[in-house]
């Protein structure tokens, strides 16, 4: 297998770096949703999710932008042998560095993150509601006696914690429903 040249190393690990950064990025938007919605009660805000994704990539661009340093640290620091390896992995790094910071000014690309990630959120909301449903509570020997008891404490159970509750359900519904 005929060695490849370091252009072309550093543009697969480019890829493979954007490809990990992108499905990073929509995790944190997913997550952010989800609690954004269930935790906060905040509507869907696609602009807020954009920005997120955003800052979410240029604090990656930080981050790789901060190794590619450190390696050049390092290669200041070493003898010979050391020190090409470690200027290698600084341009590799601050390619990256760049290459996420222009990415987080890709209008069509955070878009579509946005979207990815409303998907996900949903699908995940999904599949919980749907085992919840499928559970079911065991019959006991009381249950038909207990049936008046059940009744009475679901009548007496405030219909001010109905309405708040089914507002949430709403908002939620909403949130992952608007585009």
């Amino acid at each position: 297998m005929a060695e490849q040249s370091e252009g072309a190393v550093v543009a697969r690990v480019l890829d493979e770096g954007l490809m990990i950064a992108r499905s990073a990025v929509r995790m944190t938007l997913r997550n952010r949703l989800i609690v954004d919605s269930l935790r906060d009660g905040l509507p869907y805000d696609r602009a807020r999710l954009h920005l997120a994704a955003r800052e979410e990539y240029l604090v990656l661009a930080r981050e790789n932008e901060g190794r590619a340093e450190r390696f050049e640290e390092e290669a200041r620091d070493r003898r010979i042998r050391g020190r090409e390896a470690s200027r290698r992995s600084a341009v590799v790094e601050r390619a990256l560095a760049h290459a996420l910071a222009d990415t987080s000014d890709d209008e069509a690309l955070l878009d579509a993150l946005v979207e990815e990630a409303r998907t996900a959120a949903w699908d995940e909301l999904a599949v919980e509601i749907a085992r919840r449903l499928a559970r079911r509570p065991e019959a006991s020997p009381d249950y038909a006696a207990d049936r008046s008891r059940r009744l009475a404490q679901l009548v007496a159970v405030d219909l001010v914690d109905l309405d708040l509750r089914r507002a949430e359900r709403e908002a939620m519904r909403a949130a992952l429903d608007d585009p």
